[in-house]
C-alpha cells in the first residue's frame, strides 16, 4: 500500500462526522479515542434536535450546486416538514419564477453568491428594482471579505451566513424573516 494520510483518522474524521449529524439535528459524538472510535466511557449524545415553525412558510434555495441542494433539501424536510420548499439551480430561472403569478411567492431565499452567469448579486439588483416582498438570505462559501461588506450595503438582504447550512440558522432567518 502507498503511504498517504489516513483521511478516516480522529483528528479528520471528528469534525466530519460531527457536521453531518449536525445536518440530520444529532447533537454530535463525544470526542474520538486515539483509534478514532469514541471512548466508551463518553456518552454519545444522539438526541434529535426540533424546531417548529411559526407559520407555513414558503422558502426557496437559489444554488447553482446539486450536492448543496439535496443537503438543504434534506436539511428541511428532516427540522421543518410544514415549510413548502422550491429549489432552483439558476437565479435567473428563479427571478423570472418570482414574476410568474402561478408559482407561489416565496416568504424568503437562500441566495448563493457565486454562481455562473447570472450569479446571487446580479439577483440581488433585479430583485430590488422588481421590490418583491420575499426576505432574501446569502447562503454562501465564501470566505471574501468584500462579499460580506458588500451585502452590509445591500439593499433587501435580511441576512448573511456561511455554508454548511444548519437547522440553528434556518431558524433564525424564519425569526428574522416573520418580525421584520
Amino acid at each position: 500500500m502507498g503511504k498517504g494520510i489516513h483521511i478516516f483518522s480522529a483528528e479528520f474524521t471528528q469534525p466530519l462526522v460531527n457536521w453531518v449529524l449536525a445536518l440530520r439535528g444529532f447533537a454530535g459524538l463525544a470526542p474520538f479515542s486515539p483509534n478514532g472510535f469514541p471512548n466508551r466511557s463518553d456518552k454519545v449524545r444522539f438526541a434529535k434536535k426540533s424546531f417548529s415553525t411559526p407559520k407555513v412558510l414558503n422558502v426557496w434555495f437559489i444554488d447553482d450546486d446539486p450536492i448543496n441542494n439535496i443537503l438543504n433539501r434534506s436539511l428541511m424536510e428532516d427540522h421543518f416538514p410544514g415549510v413548502q420548499l422550491a429549489i432552483f439551480q439558476d437565479a435567473r430561472k428563479a427571478l423570472n419564477e418570482l414574476a410568474n403569478s402561478k408559482m407561489p411567492t416565496p416568504d424568503l431565499i437562500f441566495l448563493d453568491l457565486n454562481m455562473p452567469g447570472f450569479d446571487g448579486w446580479d439577483f440581488m439588483e433585479a430583485f430590488t428594482e422588481c421590490s418583491y416582498s420575499a426576505k432574501v438570505f446569502i447562503l454562501t462559501s465564501s470566505i471574501d471579505p468584500e462579499d460580506r461588506n458588500a451585502a452590509d450595503f445591500t439593499k433587501n438582504l435580511a441576512g448573511f451566513y456561511s455554508k454548511p447550512l444548519l437547522p440553528e440558522m434556518i431558524k433564525d432567518a424564519f425569526e428574522k424573516a416573520t418580525r421584520q
